[in-house]
C-alpha cells in the first residue's frame, strides 16, 4: 500500500487567505541532497517565487491556520489583508515532522479582488 505524504488541491473562491506580514517575502532556493544551492524556486510560469506568512481558512466553518504562500511577487502583501489569487492558485497539505501538517499555497497575486 502506498500512502500519499502530500495532496495539492486547487483553491476554490470559499478559500480565504490573509496576509500576515507587512515585511517582503523571503526569496526561496531549490535544496538538493538536503542542501540548500543557488537556484531559485520557479513557479509553474517559470517566475521566482516569494515566501509569505499567511492564514488560510478553507471554510466559513473552519479555522483559520497559519501556511506560507509561494508566490511571484517580493511586495508584502499586508497584516490581515485579503490575498486575491488568480484562477489555478493551489493549496498542498504536506506531512511535516511527528503528526505536524505543512500547508502551502502558490498562485499570482491577482490585480483585481476578481481572483480565487
Amino acid at each position: 500500500m502506498t500512502v500519499a505524504s502530500q495532496v495539492t488541491l486547487g483553491l476554490t473562491p470559499a478559500v480565504k487567505v490573509l496576509g500576515l506580514s507587512s515585511e517582503e517575502g523571503r526569496d526561496v532556493f531549490v535544496y538538493k541532497n538536503k542542501e540548500k544551492t543557488d537556484e531559485r524556486v520557479k513557479s509553474a510560469r517559470g517566475n521566482p517565487v516569494w515566501r509569505h506568512k499567511v492564514l488560510v481558512q478553507i471554510s466559513e466553518q473552519s479555522d483559520a491556520i497559519e501556511a506560507s504562500a509561494l508566490l511571484e511577487t517580493p511586495d508584502p502583501i499586508g497584516v490581515l489583508s485579503p490575498v486575491s489569487l488568480e484562477p489555478g492558485a493551489t493549496i498542498t497539505i504536506a506531512q511535516g515532522r511527528d503528526f505536524d501538517l505543512r500547508i502551502s499555497v502558490e498562485g499570482v497575486v491577482s490585480r483585481n479582488k476578481g481572483g480565487a
